[in-house]
């Protein structure tokens, strides 16, 4: 009994991580890498979901560096600033009006100069979770030294010095440069059925294309474009996987003749399961070279499933799975079938084995029936042994009470 409890437990445990697992990402936290911002102004840290949904009824929040205080959360609907840290009171703002599409940046407003570090942008929903982080750096502006308006007696509104300073901004941002080659586009699943692209680094405006392994297009589900402190541009895409393809490559090109790509695997039909028998009432089955992670399922000869004792997956250099299940074979069964599948997009791919169990012999019978009887003996010699003792106790007390 305490046997078949721990192999049910051990069972349990792998099925509740294999459930957790399928619970795979179904969006992601995307925000600028980094920002800066002078000291005294305003400052948008840019947040969205991939692809877009609402995050309406989704916990929002922003914290550096520690999860509680945080600097701005969002929660239940409202704004909640309970354990908000004292140096943003009065300075922060959710901006809500994209909030369905998935779009919720951060104002900050009268940046001092503590506000720099590292924010973590963190979206919780029911049943997923993701966070981005953002290199917020708050600089002093350099002034030319002429005299001021203090020392002239002129005092300029803050509007006023506000347009100036933008106006300045957007000369220097919509002055002519160089066309300037971005970063390889870095390709990353966060699904089993849908793969995000992402480059920066780029002048003028780039584009994206996706292709599969015969080279057709394929139409992005998702397609982002920012621009960054220094008027370069960063572009994030994403797709839904096509059913058949096994690999996928995105391209990142300018208007100057300037591209860059990679391609990543997406598929791969692993090896044939093999079945191994290490102990006579134990048996293996592993798997290697499949992409996305696969599953494993045990059968016995009537279709039924068997739930294993042990099973662990792993990933290899070539970031492909390999997958090793164990199980106590079933007494009453005679062949044994492992079957290892990957599911994407409705697909399946499978493979299987089926192994002969040798049949219980009634020299099979007669040992276990040896093993028992023995075991009774010893059970009994011992009961034996514990009532003497007994009996032995109570005839010392009977004596000690007769001396008193």
């Amino acid at each position: 009994m305490a046997c078949n409890m721990h192999k049910t437990m051990i069972a349990f445990s792998i099925l509740w991580s294999l459930y957790k697992g399928s619970l795979s990402a179904k969006y992601k936290v995307v925000s600028a890498p980094s920002v800066v911002a002078t000291l005294g102004s305003d400052v948008l840290l840019t947040s969205l979901l991939a692809p877009e949904m609402s995050g309406e009824k989704m916990e929002i929040r922003w914290f550096k560096p520690m999860y509680r205080p945080y600097v701005h959360l969002y929660i239940n609907g409202k704004d909640d600033y309970t354990a908000q840290m004292p140096q943003f009171a009065n300075r922060t703002e959710l901006l809500k009006e994209n909030i369905t599409r998935g779009i919720f940046p951060l104002m900050i407003r009268n940046l001092t100069a503590q506000d720099s570090g590292k924010y973590y942008c963190y979206v919780e929903s029911s049943d997923h979770h993701s966070m981005a982080t953002v290199d917020f750096i708050v600089t002093v502006p350099c002034h030319p030294k002429t005299h001021s308006h203090k020392e002239s007696g002129v005092r300029i509104p803050r509007d006023v010095s506000i347009n100036q300073e933008r106006q300045s901004q957007a000369q220097r941002s919509d002055s002519p440069k160089e066309g300037a080659v971005g970063s390889p586009p870095v390709i990353s699943t966060i699904a089993d059925d849908t793969v995000f692209c992402e480059s920066d680094g780029w002048y003028p405006e780039p584009y994206l294309i996706w292709t599969d392994n015969e080279g057709n297009k394929v139409m992005p589900s998702m397609e982002k474009v920012f621009k960054d402190e220094k008027s370069l541009y960063q572009v994030i895409s994403a797709i839904y996987l096509p059913p058949t393809s096994s690999n996928i490559t995105c391209t990142v090109s300018s208007s100057l003749n300037q591209s860059k790509e990679s391609s990543r695997q997406i598929r791969a039909v692993g090896s044939p399961p093999v079945i191994s028998t290490i102990t006579e009432d134990t048996v293996f089955c592993e798997s290697d070279g499949w992409y996305p992670e696969p599953y494993l399922v045990w059968t016995d000869d009537e279709g039924n499933n068997i739930i294993p004792s042990m099973e662990k997956v792993s990933k290899d250099k070539k970031s492909l799975y390999q997958v090793i299940s164990a199980i106590y074979l079933p007494p009453a069964s005679s062949n044994i079938t492992c079957t290892v599948s990957s599911s994407l997009n409705q697909s399946k791919q499978s493979s299987r084995q089926t192994i002969e169990m040798r049949p219980v012999t009634c020299r099979d019978q007669y040992s276990r029936y040896i093993v028992f009887c023995a075991c009774l003996v010893v059970i009994l010699m011992l009961l034996g042994y514990i009532c003497f003792l007994l009996k032995r106790l109570g005839e010392l007390q009977r004596n000690v009470n007769g001396n008193l």
